[in-house]
């Protein structure tokens, strides 16, 4: 991941199942690393335990797409939603997601200054 976030014009990253292997897979995104990347696209990662956006981070993204398992999508999966200055947009595939894993990420999108819509395939 930090040879991807060095990459100075990459501005869309798909991560799907089997990008990575582990069983508590931890990203926290820095603010030097991404610094044009405006699309990003988890599906299915195995062993995803919790996707951190520290303050600074990823400043350009606009839209983060996410399908999960509904076995993974616990509270706290996603922090610093609020931290994404040009967030517009969270888009949230498949059916079935746990209810505080919902209110959590409604409330992160809520405290974001930029309005991100969340929306559901």
């Amino acid at each position: 991941m930090q040879v991807l976030g060095k990459l100075p014009n990459l501005v869309s990253l798909r991560l799907w199942a089997k990008s990575f292997q582990g069983e508590d897979l931890r990203f926290t995104f820095h603010p030097e690393a991404f610094l044009s990347l405006t699309v990003l696209e988890l599906k299915y990662i195995d062993g995803l335990k919790s996707m951190e956006f520290e303050d600074g981070a990823m400043l350009q993204l606009e839209r983060l797409d996410f399908r999960g398992r509904f076995e993974e999508t616990n509270t706290g999966l996603f922090s610093g939603l609020p931290l994404l200055p040009r967030l517009k947009e969270f888009m949230l595939a498949g059916k079935t997601y746990k209810d505080d894993f919902m209110e959590d990420l409604k409330g992160q999108l809520a405290e974001n200054q930029n309005g991100p819509v969340l929306k559901r395939r």
